[in-house]
């Protein structure tokens, strides 16, 4: 796809929010040949993930600006301060456009690749200097540097014209001495930049000298253009993940435990995993094993984070109490041997992990 002007600016959307971890692709505008960011990538489209400004650059050969610059077609697509005559040049201050400059002046000499424009600027119309022998508006873009280019021969035996270029009234570069008569055709180039905001321009070429003999010449291939670089900005905000904590520690818990409160921060996440229930845990309803819950916090502005925590729910023990059979009042004490050891008995006429009959007295009594 081939870009002209205006094609003054380019547009690379609007600037990012991220959230820690995450990344976004910046797409640079569709169509060009060449990329580059200030990354130093050469892709159309990058994708980051940092906080920071950046920028991608594209460029184009613009073209030249000017119509009819070698004119082929005729009188026309420009202006000038000379007097048109497409028969007799003899005449100070006169000018064609044609292909032998001999057709119009017997002293003229001198033919280019075609048509050119013709023009005797000698003393008597331009004495004082300062005409413009041809001028066209051109469309530009704000800072760029463009190539003022034309070629230029003398086409008489004579002091060489001299001219410059003027950019809306105002010289702009050096005056320069044509070639002398024999030296044919040259040509000749300046840079010059737009300023900031400038988008049109009026281009002139002022012929400055007004020699009494001479200032006769031809010029073709009138060109304004330059490689335009174009370059957008976007800036990308990262925000930092919510610090978590799951809180705790739960510990283990047994299966018949009662239901416990989980206390996450930041407050107002939610919880999610066996056994949980807003924020609180229950080892019934998480069931036998080790249980890894989650607790999930997004905060204002989007940005989310979890941590996990686990909690093992254990099985109730397995107890035997013994067979220890009837006893008589006078028995002695008994040692009460349950399983698992270490365990507590509770009931009449026990002490610790002792069973005395005497003090629990006639009748059926159940430990625990």
């Amino acid at each position: 796809m081939g870009f002209a002007q205006p094609a003054c600016s380019i547009n690379i959307g609007p600037d990012h929010t991220l959230c820690q971890l995450q990344t976004v692709q910046l797409q640079g505008p569709p169509g060009y040949s060449n990329y580059l960011w200030n990354t130093g990538a050469l892709t159309q489209n990058i994708t980051v993930g940092a906080a920071g400004d950046y920028w991608c650059q594209v460029s184009y050969p613009s073209g030249t600006l000017v119509t009819n610059g070698n004119f082929t077609a005729g009188n026309t697509g420009f202006s000038t301060q000379f007097t048109y005559n497409n028969v007799n040049l003899q005449g100070e201050g006169t000018y064609t456009v044609g292909t032998d400059p001999n057709l119009y002046h017997p002293q003229f000499s001198g033919t280019g690749n075609g048509n050119f424009l013709i023009v005797n600027a000698g003393w008597g119309s331009n004495q004082a200097g300062q005409l413009d022998c041809w001028c066209q508006p051109v469309t530009v873009c704000p800072n760029q540097t463009y190539t003022l280019s034309y070629r230029a021969r003398t086409l008489s035996n004579a002091t060489p014209a001299r001219l410059e270029w003027f950019v809306d009234g105002v010289g702009t570069g050096p005056q320069i001495n044509l070639p002398a008569f024999n030296a044919g055709w040259q040509t000749i180039t300046q840079n010059w930049t737009t300023a900031p905001g400038q988008t049109s321009a009026t281009l002139c070429l002022q012929v400055m000298s007004g020699d009494g003999v001479g200032d006769d010449f031809g010029i073709d291939d009138i060109s304004v253009a330059g490689t335009i670089i174009l370059r957008d900005t976007v800036h990308v905000f990262v925000n930092p993940l919510p610090v978590m904590n799951c809180g705790g520690p739960y510990g283990t818990r047994c299966i018949n435990g009662a239901a416990f409160p989980l206390n996450g921060t930041p407050v107002g996440g939610t919880w999610s995993g066996a056994g949980t229930s807003g924020t609180i845990f229950d080892p019934v309803l998480a069931g036998l094993g080790n249980h890894n819950i989650t607790y999930s916090f997004t905060d204002a502005n989007g940005c989310s984070n979890s941590c996990t925590t686990s909690i093992l729910v254990t099985p109730l023990p397995a107890v035997n109490c013994g067979n220890y059979g009837p006893f008589c009042v006078s028995a002695a004490p008994i040692n009460l041997g349950g399983i698992p050891a270490g365990g507590t008995w509770s009931g009449a006429g026990v002490n610790a992990n002792m069973f005395n009959p005497a003090s629990a007295g006639v009748g059926p009594h159940g430990l625990i």
